[in-house]
């Protein structure tokens, strides 16, 4: 398959997989992000959370909005199993890509290769005659990436299916959409929600911050949640 990776100011890897899927299948995709501004944190009194890790991504909600508007829908998997490549060879003779999320440690092309840990998602687009697996990271900017069954395997996090479900994306009215956000937005009660998750983390980083707890083991700093979260948030 010759699928170009498509990556704009802001993606992170699993937008911008979401951004490069819709181009291959010549749909739009920006409506996924139109329930996005928010601020979600959990609170933790036994502190058995990093600050970083309370604040929540809303990658679910960005994927049901893929699929309302733009008429792509994902399965996503999280065990791996003796089938998956045959599966994923499956998909691929019918031209539709596979995502992967991977243990970066096991990332050929990742800068964390063999130093440090995390989640990275990508496409794979084909495969070889010694069952390697060729694969496109939009994020990275990267094509014709090779990665061995085994490094699949060994860093495994989960996989998804992409479903076409019409050839024509649905008649939208964008208009609509923004003024019903909107309102949303400025209804009694979300703003309410919104501050006083900004509040608790505001409290909780004045109180209980500490640099060390939240970036041990990350050797990219960048990595860690409480910069990665946070930089998701702003942007």
């Amino acid at each position: 398959m010759d699928i170009k990776p498509v990556k704009y100011e802001g993606l992170d890897c699993l937008d911008s997989l979401l951004s490069t899927i819709a181009a291959y299948w010549g749909h739009q995709y920006e409506l996924s992000f139109a329930q996005t501004w928010r601020f979600d944190y959990i609170s933790s009194k036994d502190n058995t959370l990093t600050l970083g890790k309370r604040i929540v991504q809303n990658s679910n909600t960005i994927i049901k909005l893929f699929k309302n508007y733009h008429n792509i829908a994902l399965t996503r998997y999280y065990n791996y199993d003796v089938d998956l490549l045959n599966n994923i060879k499956s998909n691929i003779q019918r031209s539709i890509p596979v995502g992967v999320w991977l243990d970066h440690f096991w990332t050929p092309w990742h800068e964390s290769f063999k130093t440090a840990h995390g989640s990275h998602s990508f496409l794979i687009i084909g495969y070889d005659e010694s069952n390697n697996l060729i694969c496109t990271d939009p994020y990275y900017l990267k094509e014709n990436c090779i990665l061995t069954p085994e490094q699949l395997r060994n860093g495994y996090k989960s996989h998804v299916f992409f479903h076409l479900k019409g050839n024509e994306e649905k008649i939208i009215n964008w208009g609509s959409i923004i003024i019903n956000n909107l309102n949303a937005t400025y209804s009694k009660d979300f703003p309410v929600a919104l501050y006083n998750n900004i509040q608790k983390f505001a409290n909780e980083i004045l109180n209980n911050f500490n640099i060390k707890t939240e970036t041990d083991g990350y050797k990219i700093i960048e990595q860690a949640p409480i910069i990665w979260n946070l930089a998701y948030v702003i942007i």
